[in-house]
């Protein structure tokens, strides 16, 4: 145990404790009391307006700041389920379909992960990131069934790819 530090600690709080004290009692004996004291309860419903004022001033912000931290939270998420979602339904697609989706999901996921979170920090899209995500919405669209069981598939599939992009309807 460092005993220096703690002494060290203790001897800058009773440096303070005793100045509060002189600080108190010089402000006491100055006659401020005296001079506010009939305004004492005056006085203490203005500090509780600004208070009060304060408090919502200082809460409105992190009410806004937390609404949109969920609002991403929540689209990521989304986008994350519907990507999944597109994966794990191209597997019933034909082989060539089901590479195509995997390496174009592949394709966004690695843009997305590596530049996109920095561009969208610096308040700026990233262009690359989004020519991928179209690229991957192309890829599904123009997926041709194989058979009448791809078919619905396939709609299912484009819609997901919609969801990911925030257009469905």
């Amino acid at each position: 145990m460092n005993w220096a530090a703690i002494y060290k600690n203790l001897f800058k709080l009773a440096v303070r404790l005793v100045a509060a004290t002189f600080a108190y009692s010089l402000l006491r004996n100055a006659g401020f009391y005296g001079f506010t004291a009939p305004e004492a309860e005056g006085l203490g419903t203005m500090l509780l307006l600004v208070g009060s004022i304060y408090a919502v001033i200082y809460a409105f912000p992190i009410f806004v700041i937390w609404g949109q931290f969920n609002d991403v939270e929540n689209l990521v998420m989304r986008e994350c389920h519907s990507l999944n979602d597109l994966l794990r339904f191209g597997r019933y697609l034909n082989p060539d379909s089901n590479h195509a989706i995997r390496r174009a999901v592949a394709e966004y996921s690695r843009r997305a992960q590596g530049s996109e979170w920095e561009a969208l920090g610096n308040r700026r899209r990233d262009q690359e990131t989004e020519k991928s995500f179209a690229g991957l919405v192309n890829i599904v669209i123009r997926t041709i069934p194989a058979n009448p069981a791809e078919e619905i598939l396939h709609q299912g599939l484009v819609e997901l790819a919609r969801k990911a992009g925030g257009t469905s309807r």
